[in-house]
């Protein structure tokens, strides 16, 4: 899986990762026990780093809950 971005294309400057257009984040979707979603929190991040991801999750997730990740 790629690194995710949000938003769309902006005319002018680098591409790619380290662009100044893109701002790394990170998305968590709670959901039903039949896997439909309830709700979704998205948080910027400095860096698709693990110890930042590590951090994020430590203060965004309760300590039960199910992760399913990319492997970061």
């Amino acid at each position: 899986m790629d690194d995710a971005y949000w938003g769309g294309e902006r005319p002018g400057g680098k591409r790619g990762r380290g662009s100044e257009n893109k701002a790394p984040f990170v998305a968590a979707v709670e959901s039903t026990e039949e896997g439909q979603p309830i709700r979704m929190k998205m948080h910027k991040v400095k860096g698709f780093r693990k110890e930042e991801i590590k951090n994020w999750g430590q203060q965004q997730l309760k300590t039960d809950s199910h992760v399913i990740t990319d492997g970061l």
